[in-house]
């Protein structure tokens, strides 16, 4: 019988041999994690307490947050140990566990931000039936059913990568049309802004994957993948609650009134 070495730890890359620039990278990162998870917390609970916002737009918008805490969380907190304590390994067991999640709830992302576009084509194009197409029974079950749970990995990565964009390119197109049909300038503009943020959204999550499997040599290759993957885990979390909260009036006046309330209930 041969011999087989078993494989117990993985060794973790760096994201710099640079002690001051790991330093500032670790300072950045930890004070996105804590502002991306205080953003989407804040969007999750405008949308549980405010009774404007209880539309199937804010539902998906809920769940979005959820996975952009969920999906930041599973990795940012490692990173920022293995900065702190210099402790590049990771055992066997948990390299697994991370890479399960954080593809699960990768993968859950692409499909939530598909059925988001979903949601804003039947608001557009179909909005006399857009209470019975999207109400919350169907919603449910929808975003259940398409639950990437238990799938191989690279098949479900491929086939998310593919199902989902082609469903928001399909969904767009229509909108695009529905717009351009519109004769006020005034509501077409109306229109388009009540999609630019989930515009937004998608060309950074869509274009982030999208570049990383471009070409380029193999050196350039885990330079990209580590910038990449800092942007997807950190930055894109970071940028999401503000990129749906700068453009919508209802969401600034749903965090007006919770200050509000919070401050006459503190002066209590």
């Amino acid at each position: 019988m041969g011999n087989h070495t078993r494989v117990t730890v993985f060794i973790l890359a760096d994201l710099t041999d640079d002690p001051e620039l790991k330093v500032v990278l670790f300072t950045s990162l930890l004070l996105t994690y804590l502002l991306s998870i205080t953003g989407n917390l804040t969007i999750i609970t405008l949308a549980l307490m405010d009774v404007h916002l209880k539309t199937p737009m804010y539902f998906f918008l809920l769940n979005y947050s959820w996975l952009e805490i969920s999906y930041t969380t599973t990795c940012i907190p490692k990173l920022l140990s293995t900065m702190a304590a210099g402790d590049k390994t990771i055992s066997c067991d948990g390299f697994v566990t991370q890479v399960f999640f954080a593809s699960l709830l990768g993968t859950s992302e692409f499909y939530e931000l598909a059925a988001m576009s979903y949601d804003r084509y039947v608001a557009i194009c179909k909005p006399l039936h857009y209470t019975t197409i999207t109400n919350r029974k169907i919603l449910t079950q929808s975003f259940l059913l398409h639950s990437p749970a238990g799938d191989d990995g690279f098949v479900s990565a491929l086939v998310t990568l593919l199902v989902t964009i082609v469903m928001v390119i399909i969904s767009y197109a229509f909108i695009a049309l529905t717009i351009f049909k519109i004769p006020s300038t005034s509501q077409r503009k109306k229109a388009f802004s009540t999609c630019s943020s989930h515009v937004i959204v998608i060309s950074l999550s869509y274009g982030s994957c999208i570049f990383m499997y471009v070409k380029p040599s193999v050196k350039q290759r885990i330079s990209i993948s580590k910038g990449i993957a800092v942007l997807n885990t950190s930055v894109g979390p970071l940028l999401n609650p503000f990129i749906y909260t700068l453009r919508n009036q209802q969401v600034k006046r749903a965090f007006v009134n919770m200050t509000h309330s919070v401050v006459s209930f503190s002066n209590k």
